[in-house]
């Protein structure tokens, strides 16, 4: 009995864990996105100055 609670407890865990990468792998993804079209944007403005 003890042993199925530990088990439950383990794999619950073991799902955060790998959720918590999943959403960082996400926000990471995201942040390069932003990034480039924060660049895009940029050389947009130097191409519109000239």
């Amino acid at each position: 009995e003890e042993y199925q609670e530990y088990k439950k407890y383990r794999d619950d865990n073991k799902m955060a864990k790998n959720r918590v990468k999943m959403d960082a792998h996400v926000v990471k993804q995201l942040n390069n996105r932003k990034r480039v079209i924060e660049e895009v944007e940029f050389l947009a403005e130097d191409e519109i100055k000239e």
